[in-house]
Order: structure tokens, then C-alpha cells, then sequence
């Protein structure tokens, strides 16, 4: 959807009547099964820049990053009334079909697996914060209320 004509066609409406819209896109690197950098020219966030709007990028497995960004772009969007575009650089866990991750691990094992990590154990390793109990204690709640969710039959069953 990036290179399709209906992005280009909605950022330029957006800057060109001034709309208080934010655009954000959650960039894997990956054009469904191919690399993007094969196949797309030139930069998104330069792309986003040449309508005149403003352009933020995070780094999408960075929970606290993606917060400020967001701040940033709504109170953008908020105060100036023009578009604003969000740029996260982040894997896709789910993969764009069933086995996406799994292919590109199985060729490369080591440097996949890494970025498959997730932001969730990224946030948990850190060494600000809180405490490593207060941490684990939080974990064990997200475990268990996973668990309760299963056990009634919810969507991981």
C-alpha cells in the first residue's frame, strides 16, 4: 500500500487542505515476501517530507519510543491542524502469511530469531525502570491472564 496511488493521493489532500490527519506507517522492511529495499526507490520518510508535512521516526520495538512518538504527531496534529507522518521501524511477528518468520529464520537463524525477541521482552530486560520484581511480578500477570483467556475457549484456542 505504500507505492500504491491512493497513499500519494491522500497525503497530498491531506497537506494540500490542511487536515489534522497522521499517517503513520509500520515499516518491517518487507514488501509481503520480498525485501523492500528491492523493490521500493527512494526513502518514506523524505517521501512524507516532499508533501510539506512533518516527519517523525521511531523505532517501532521500542514501547516507550513509540509513545513519545505518537505524543508528538498527535500534539503535531492537534495544535497545527495539518498532517503529520509516523514512521516505526518494527518486525512483523505475525508475518504476512502463515511461516512469513519462520522461512526467514530458517535461512538465517541467528540474525531473524534476534529481531523476533519482541518488544515485550526488549522492555522486560532493561536496565531503568522498575524493579526486576515489580517486572516479573507484571509478567506473571500478563501469563495468567493469557492463560484465563485460553481456558475459555477465546481466540488462542
Amino acid at each position: 500500500p505504500i507505492l500504491a496511488h491512493s497513499w500519494s493521493l491522500q497525503m497530498n489532500l491531506a497537506t494540500a487542505w490542511h487536515l489534522p490527519v497522521i499517517f503513520i506507517c509500520k515499516d518491517n522492511e518487507w514488501a509481503i515476501t520480498t525485501k523492500s529495499a528491492t523493490v521500493t526507490g527512494g526513502n518514506l520518510m523524505n517521501r512524507a517530507r516532499s508533501f510539506g508535512m512533518k516527519a517523525v521516526a521511531v523505532d517501532g520495538s521500542d514501547i516507550k519510543a513509540c509513545w513519545q512518538g505518537a505524543r508528538e504527531v498527535i500534539r503535531h496534529a492537534r495544535k497545527s491542524g495539518g498532517p503529520v507522518y509516523l514512521h516505526a521501524n518494527c518486525i512483523h511477528m505475525e508475518g504476512h502469511f502463515l511461516g512469513d518468520q519462520l522461512v526467514r529464520a530458517a535461512r538465517h537463524p541467528v540474525k531473524e530469531m534476534r529481531k523476533m525477541t519482541g518488544p515485550l521482552v526488549r522492555s522486560f530486560v532493561k536496565m531503568n525502570g522498575s524493579k526486576v520484581q515489580d517486572r516479573v511480578g507484571g509478567f506473571k500477570h500478563i501469563l495468567s491472564t493469557l492463560q484465563k483467556i485460553k481456558s475459555q475457549g477465546n481466540i488462542f484456542s
